[in-house]
């Protein structure tokens, strides 16, 4: 999301700092998901291909963002998307291309960030975020839904002593498949084949995963759709075609 300026409005008791931003007409993905259901197919590849293209741009200036998932993704009336919500994203200064910070949504969080290795984690965290978002535009529903799992997942999980014992004993499932057996979420069978290949190169292993600006050559991205706008057609009820 664009962002213009800021500015300080001192006309109440105590002072706010207001940040100018561009406005997005058309709300989240999650949003559409809830109202529409789950897109098809090659609208899933072309929200997919922009995301990329943003996660490129930011891992290309050492940026992580780090809670990648439809909620954090808003779409206009023109069918754009746009990456918001950096609250937890971090700057990875100088040399220094790994983090070992523990923040993300549980659903969407790639294994390196649930246990952080020795090493940190880099980019590649945001990438397995992406299959996990995937899924749930082709599902319409959140990743590891049938896990059992908390309510309290939907706020954003840091690790710390207190809640690190609090989220074992009220999400031990979900923590089980990302922590120990590395698991990622089911691939929805409904998927073509070059889908399925994208979503397992999403949730390879951190040292095979590949880049942002790797998978916008994957043969599911490469072909862009072709979009033809319906009468009255909201941004999922778009058709779109490959070309």
């Amino acid at each position: 999301v664009t962002y213009y300026g800021s500015a300080i409005d001192r006309s109440k008791k105590q002072p706010a700092f207001q940040i100018i931003m561009e406005y997005v007409d058309g709300g989240s993905l999650s949003q559409h998901l809830s109202k529409f259901g789950q897109f098809q197919e090659p609208v899933i590849k072309n929200y997919t291909r922009q995301l990329l293209e943003g996660l490129q741009y930011l891992h290309e200036n050492h940026i992580l963002h780090r809670d990648i998932k439809s909620a954090n993704i808003l779409v206009n009336s023109r069918g754009e998307i746009k990456i918001a919500d950096f609250g937890t994203s971090k700057r990875l200064a100088g040399l220094q291309l790994c983090t070992e910070d523990s923040v993300g949504t549980l659903q969407y969080m790639s294994p390196d960030v649930v246990l952080v290795p020795p090493m940190g984690y880099g980019p590649e965290v945001d990438i397995w975020s992406v299959g996990c978002t995937v899924i749930e535009m082709v599902t319409g529903k959140m990743p590891f839904h049938k896990s059992e799992q908390s309510t309290d997942l939907n706020v954003i999980f840091k690790i710390n002593y207190i809640l690190f014992y609090y989220v074992v004993l009220n999400t031990g499932a979900l923590l089980l498949k990302l922590g120990n057996e590395r698991q990622p979420p089911d691939i929805p069978p409904e998927l073509s084949d070059t889908a399925k290949d994208f979503l397992t190169k999403c949730f390879e292993p951190t040292e095979k995963r590949p880049s942002a600006k790797d998978l916008l050559n994957h043969p599911f991205i490469k072909t862009k759709p072709i979009l033809i706008r319906e009468p009255n057609s909201n941004s999922n009820g778009e058709k779109l075609h490959d070309g």
